[in-house]
This record gives structure tokens, C-alpha cells and sequence, in this order.
């Protein structure tokens, strides 16, 4: 009986296997760094105004313009780069304009103000799910236009804030 089971046990032990699954993962360091540069005024505004500042980290612009007469226009060009090592991607982009006597309420400009965000050399307007890859840039184009076959004109002078706000 002892003969019997010394055998089954030996046996066992030559038909069973174990098998393994070893390996290692390596992990490269990645870095997060997309911010604006190199703001350029257009030459060609009807108003001339101090150039936009670059300010918060280099992810804010800020710029103060005052229109005039109709037809008075202001632009400027600002880039986007990506100086990370991951691909950026616009998931949201919020347009918001408020009366410079309550920044709490949004309201719309009027409909004697044109303003527009572009791709430089387009007219095509950042929207979600567009993709800066890493090392790259993208210049974008900001137009605020006092527009010169306005019907209605403003009763008194107004300052509008307007904010672009892409994630």
C-alpha cells in the first residue's frame, strides 16, 4: 500500500506543470506644458492699443481695446505651445461676455461688435476634440471688429468684457 501511493505521488509530481507569467512594465515620465506665446498686433488695426499681455503662468491673455467709430478694428495672433510631452485636445470651449459694471451676468454683444477666434490664416474656429500634439503650436487669430454697416449704434459708451475659456 505504501509502494502504491509512493508511486501515485511521484507520477503526480512528473505529470503536473505550473505555469507563470512574470514581467515588468516601465513607465516613461511625462510632461504637461501647453501655454501662449509670442502675441503679435496685427499691423493693419484701425486702433492702436498696448499689446496684449501674456500673464498667469503664460495661460492667460489680456488685452484693452477701445472702438471708436464704425469700422474701427483690432487683431491680434497669439500661439499655443505645446511644449509637453503629451498630445493636448480642446474638450470645451466657453465664450462668455459681460458688462464691465457686472461681471457676474453674462450677457451678448451687441450686434454693432464682431468678434471672432480663428485659426490664423482661416476661418475656422478652435472646437472640441481638436488636437495639439506635443512639441508643437498652433496660432490663433483674435478679431474684435466695431462693425461699419451697423444699423443700431449704442446709446452711450459701454465696456464689454469677453472671455474664451479652452480646456
Amino acid at each position: 500500500l505504501l509502494l502504491l501511493l509512493l508511486g501515485v505521488t511521484v507520477g503526480f509530481a512528473l505529470l503536473s506543470t505550473t505555469l507563470k507569467i512574470n514581467g515588468t512594465a516601465g513607465i516613461k515620465s511625462s510632461q504637461w506644458d501647453i501655454h501662449w506665446e509670442n502675441v503679435q498686433p496685427n499691423q493693419q488695426s484701425t486702433v492702436t492699443t498696448q499689446t496684449p499681455q501674456i500673464t498667469e503662468n503664460a495661460t492667460k491673455v489680456t488685452y484693452e481695446v477701445n472702438l471708436e467709430l464704425p469700422g474701427d478694428f483690432y487683431e491680434f495672433t497669439v500661439d499655443a505651445k505645446n511644449d509637453g510631452s503629451i498630445n493636448g485636445k480642446i474638450t470645451d470651449i466657453k465664450h462668455k461676455v459681460y458688462l464691465s459694471t457686472d461681471l457676474e451676468h453674462t450677457t451678448t454683444l451687441p450686434s454693432y461688435i464682431n468678434y471672432t477666434l480663428y485659426y490664423d490664416g482661416t476661418t475656422t474656429p478652435p472646437a472640441p476634440d481638436d488636437i495639439l500634439e506635443a512639441g508643437d503650436s498652433q496660432t490663433y487669430r483674435v478679431s474684435i471688429e466695431y462693425d461699419s454697416e451697423a444699423t443700431t449704434l449704442p446709446a452711450a459708451d459701454t465696456t464689454y468684457v469677453v472671455v474664451d475659456e479652452i480646456t
